[in-house]
This record gives C-alpha cells, sequence and structure tokens, in this order.
C-alpha cells in the first residue's frame, strides 16, 4: 500500500473548510502592518499571473470537492496573513488579493523522469493514488507504465510541494523588499515569473522536486524517490539546494536570491550564531523542524505557534497533518490558513498554475504536532527585535547569548537519532525526524555527529516493539 492512502485517511479525519478567492487583479488596497509597514506594501497583479488554465481550475474544483463550507465565526474576525493584520472577512477583496499572491506547488505529472531507486518504491505502486486524485489519464500516464522512472510525485511528494512552498514565498519575499528598500514598487509580476523558473520540475532548476530528491539521498537521511519525506529531510534539503545555489550564482535558469539557511532542531537561538551567519551571508531563514506533541499538538504551544504566524518574519509553516503536508501561511480565529499540494496538474511553466484561487482553513486543534517553521531575518537589528518578541513568551523558540561547547554524541543517542525507517504505512512518527546537524555543506558527510537533536526535546523510551516520546514538562 502505498503512503498516499494514509494520507488520503488524514485528509478527511479532520473538518477542513474552503475559502473561495475570486476576482483576481483587482486595484485594492494593502493592509498595513504597525511593526512592519514595507512588508505590506504591495502592487496590483497582473493579468497575465492569473491561474486561468484548465487544468488550475480542474485543481481547484477538486478542492471544492473536499471542503464543506465556511462557518459563520470563520466568516468574520481579523485574519492575518504572512504577518500582515487584515481587518474585514476572507471573502474581502483586499484579503483575497493577499491570498492570490501566495506561490502554490502541487503534486505534478509528466516531468522529466526520475530515475527509481533498485530499493526503493515502485512508480506503479501509485496508480491508485493517481486515480484516486483525478489525474488525466492522458496527460499523465503516457509513458507511466515505465516502472523504471518516476513521471509524478502524486502519493509521495506533498511534504517536498509544501517546502517549496515555504522557500518559493521566503524568496518572493526577499525579492520585494530588496524592490522596496531601493526605492522601486515591486514588479509583482516579474517577481514570481522570477521566482517561479527556480522551482520546474526539471534537473535544470534549482529547487525542482527532482533536486530536493537528490540531495536528500545523500547521507544522514538516504530518502530514496517515492519514499516520504519527513520535516528533518525538508529542512536539510532546503539548506543544501540554497548552499548550492549561493554557490552557482550564475544560473543559467534565473537569477537565484541569495538566502542563507540554518536548522535549528533544538529550537534554541545563540545571539552569537545568529550574529555569524548573518555576518557571512543575509538574509538569513531559520528552520525549525519540531514536534509538539504525540499525535496532536498539545494545547499549551497553541498561542505560541499563532504568535509565529503573526510575526512579518513569517515564512510559514510546513507539515502539519498526520502522514500529509500542507503549507500553512496565516490565521484567522482558532483556524489556519493553508495550500494544499495535492491537487495534481501537469507540468506547466507557466505562473498561472502556480498562484491559488483558494485557499483552505483547518481548526489548529486538528493538526499534527510535526512540522517545519520558517522564519526570516534579514539584519542582526532585525534578529534583536524577533528576540524581544518572543523572549519569555514564546514556548517554541528559545534564545541564548551564547551557544554552549559542542559535545560528542554516545553510540545509543546517535542510534535513535538518525535510524529512519520509511517502508509503509506505519512508519513511526519518530522516523520523521532525524539528527542532521545545523552547520554544515550540501555534501558533507559524518554531519549526523552531532550533538543537537530533536531527541533533545523529549524522553525516548525504547521498548522491544515501539518507540514512545513523551513530553517533556519542562
Amino acid at each position: 500500500m502505498s503512503l498516499d492512502h494514509s494520507e488520503e485517511n488524514a485528509t478527511t479525519s479532520s473538518r477542513e473548510s474552503e475559502v473561495n478567492v475570486s476576482g483576481l487583479g483587482k486595484d485594492v488596497g494593502i493592509a498595513q502592518n504597525a511593526t512592519n509597514p514595507q512588508a505590506a506594501t504591495e502592487s496590483q497583479t497582473t493579468t497575465s499571473d492569473q491561474p486561468n488554465t484548465f487544468q488550475n481550475a480542474l485543481a481547484q474544483f477538486w478542492q471544492r470537492l473536499r471542503s464543506p463550507e465556511l462557518s459563520e465565526d470563520e466568516i468574520n474576525g481579523p485574519v492575518v496573513i504572512m504577518g500582515t493584520s487584515y481587518t474585514g472577512n476572507l471573502t474581502s477583496p483586499e484579503i483575497e488579493h493577499a491570498i492570490q499572491r501566495r506561490l502554490w506547488f502541487t503534486y505534478r505529472t509528466g516531468f522529466e523522469p526520475i530515475p527509481r531507486s533498485l530499493d526503493g518504491p515502485s512508480p506503479l505502486s501509485f496508480l491508485g493514488s493517481m486515480i484516486v486524485h483525478g489525474v488525466n489519464p492522458h496527460g499523465a500516464f503516457t509513458g507511466f507504465f515505465d516502472n523504471n522512472s518516476f513521471k509524478s510525485d502524486v502519493g509521495w511528494g506533498c511534504m517536498i510541494r509544501t517546502a517549496q512552498c515555504l522557500l518559493a514565498n521566503t524568496l518572493q519575499t526577499v525579492l520585494v523588499r530588496a524592490a522596496i528598500a531601493e526605492g522601486n514598487t515591486p514588479d509583482w509580476s516579474a517577481i514570481n515569473s522570477q521566482v517561479v523558473a527556480l522551482f520546474q520540475d526539471s534537473y535544470s532548476s534549482p529547487f525542482s522536486l527532482h533536486n530536493f530528491v537528490g540531495v536528500a539521498s545523500h547521507s544522514p537521511l538516504k530518502v530514496k524517490p517515492g519514499q516520504w519525506f519527513g520535516p528533518s529531510a525538508a529542512s536539510l534539503s532546503i539548506k543544501r539546494l540554497c548552499t548550492k545555489a549561493n554557490e552557482n550564482s550564475g544560473s543559467t535558469v534565473s537569477v537565484v536570491p541569495r538566502l542563507n539557511v540554518m536548522i535549528c532542531e533544538s529550537c534554541d537561538l545563540h545571539d552569537d550564531e545568529i550574529k555569524t551567519a548573518l555576518k557571512e551571508m543575509s538574509p538569513l531563514l531559520l528552520l525549525f523542524p519540531i514536534r509538539l506533541g504525540i499525535e496532536t499538538i498539545n494545547s499549551i504551544y497553541y498561542p505560541s505557534l499563532f504568535q509565529l504566524l503573526s510575526l512579518t518574519n513569517s515564512m510559514g509553516i510546513s507539515g502539519g497533518k498526520p502522514s500529509s503536508s500542507y503549507y500553512f501561511f496565516g490565521y484567522q480565529g482558532e483556524s489556519l490558513l493553508y495550500l494544499d499540494p495535492h491537487s495534481s496538474q501537469q507540468v506547466d511553466e507557466t505562473n498561472g498554475s502556480y498562484k491559488p484561487l483558494s485557499c483552505n482553513t483547518v481548526p489548529i486543534s486538528g493538526l499534527d504536532p510535526s512540522m517545519v517553521v520558517g522564519l526570516l531575518v534579514e539584519s542582526y537589528d532585525d534578529y534583536q527585535s524577533l528576540k524581544t518578541e518572543l523572549q519569555g513568551r514564546n514556548k517554541i523558540v528559545h534564545f541564548h547569548d551564547r551557544a554552549p561547547a559542542r559535545r560528542s554524541v554516545s553510540h545509543s543517542t546517535h542510534e535513535r537519532s538518525t535510524e529512519t525507517d520509511r517502508k509503509g504505512e506505519n512508519a513511526g512518527d519518530l522516523s520523521d525526524f532525524v539528527d542532521i546537524g545545523d552547520d554544515f555543506g550540501s555534501e558533507e558527510e559524518g554531519a549526523e555527529d552531532t550533538s543537537h537533536s530533536m531527541a533533545a526535546k523529549y524522553d525516548i523510551v525504547e521498548g522491544p516493539s515501539k518507540v514512545t516520546v513523551l513530553e517533556d514538562e519542562n
């Protein structure tokens, strides 16, 4: 059975509601953020960016079939999107416009083949998932029965797609703010074209699904095509790909914005490390692969998650559903706004197919505790402001003046933090988290030999048949 069967069960296990946002390209005002006005400065979307292809419309229709109507409580109340607060409701033109500015990545079919690993999943094992997701047989199954390579990520690529959402919307933010800093009005159409070109489904695009799979195949992850990506794999892939892109800044595909990436597995930020990283390169994307409970998020973390999403530093959250993944970029009341990657589209290089016509909502109580949180820091002053905002009030992110001296890792700790099992739908939840380190290069071996691990956040009790995660009450 493919992993996607558990994705389907997870999708229907909790209440989700869709927000239908029509009226693309409307000339609307943008809400101002009190803490960062420049983050809210946006220009009108051009009609060339509108998602008017049949494939995109079909994908949006698929989402409507899976989502009920909004409740009265979800229609009213302040809406926060990427750290900017809006008055009104989810159907108001101003908020529709802000949602439509997000970049959305979904399952794709018909892309450049990814060779199957001899000891990895079979492409044919995902045939049922493709049928479930309403894939167009004429386009998608052409050459699909070649069991030697993957031409679609339906059934296994959702975590990669939401990681692409997080990274793409970060790069979009970097380019928009750079234009504002230079005294220019951001050209959203040109910026989106530049970013989307970096994510095309081919080996030549630096942030493609192909290259996410490629860098995750190295130690310590060793993920094979067709296997599930957990938060660790997604975080490390983003870091490795950005490192490579920075080294190959003369890409013929498009100009790649320079972006430094730091993985914070322990959720501890150290002033000296942040200062050093920002001196090397800025801006800095902080990635937190976290697990905030066992089966559901512990309610003690609800205010902290909302606080992180309310920041102008917020680049969204990837993950958050059992054996599945979504991209969360805002909230209203007790519900989170997200984009769903589980709609299948044919490979398409036009901007329109990467632009959402709708978003979904889900109560925070319905989230899986496994996720990746992204925060963007543009300067050390920006980091200090972030620290002032969160220190002592946020139960997820913690601040320290200096990093502790590195310690060697015991054999038992190394085993429990690096061993993974992705063979089937009943793989343990802890396999989503691997001790990946936070300060090594794209190909560096031995990266698993570090003391910073998600294991430090939990007491792990190992028995003969299962591993249990007990939340640290401290």
